[in-house]
């Protein structure tokens, strides 16, 4: 008996490892230009995402979310899905109207693609004016989970932030023991 399962199961890793008939698909692209393909792509969208906020346009930082987006902000509760996410960002226009935008920077510090899905950390920095007031520096952290889309486009799929010091003060040196 465990003769014939130790057969069987030879037989399978056997049949697994044989060459594999082949089919009539193009062949797949070396990973590394796929790499450079998706590094490119999450670039573009990383403008985007830029320019929309800069022109505080929701219909375009709307259309760079995934269907199925979750986003954290601070001190609120996640906001599911596209419909709670426009609200999120149509309340917050409105309360920026009479704001300028001055500037608007993101900064990853790490954008790692792992199959049809990206993760990124890093910063946003950004300088606004309400009127009549003084220019104001903001800076988040923050942490996004992008998702390839069917026709290679990449989308916000999951995202958290929260407030950062505009200026951060420099670690103090490391205390030496004394002799």
């Amino acid at each position: 008996m465990r003769l014939a399962l130790l057969a069987v199961i030879l037989l399978a890793v056997a049949s697994a490892a044989a060459p594999q008939a082949r089919r009539s698909r193009p062949a797949a692209k070396p990973a590394q230009n796929n790499l450079v393909q998706d590094q490119q792509a999450i670039e573009e969208l990383h403008q985007r995402d830029i320019a929309a906020s800069l022109a505080l346009d929701v219909d375009k930082l709307v259309a760079l979310w995934d269907e199925n987006i979750v986003a954290m902000p601070p001190n609120s509760r996640p906001l599911v899905g596209i419909d709670a996410n426009r609200a999120y960002l149509m309340k917050n226009r409105g309360q920026m109207a009479d704001v300028d935008i001055l500037s608007y920077e993101e900064q990853w510090d790490e954008v790692r693609v792992l199959g049809d899905y990206a993760f990124e950390y890093g910063s946003i920095r950004s300088r606004i004016r309400p009127e009549m007031k003084q220019e104001t520096a903001l800076a988040f952290n923050v942490v996004r989970v992008l998702k390839r889309q069917p026709d290679g486009d990449w989308k916000v799929f999951r995202t958290i932030w929260n407030d950062r010091a505009p200026a951060e003060a420099p670690a103090p040196p490391p205390k030496t023991p004394k002799p």
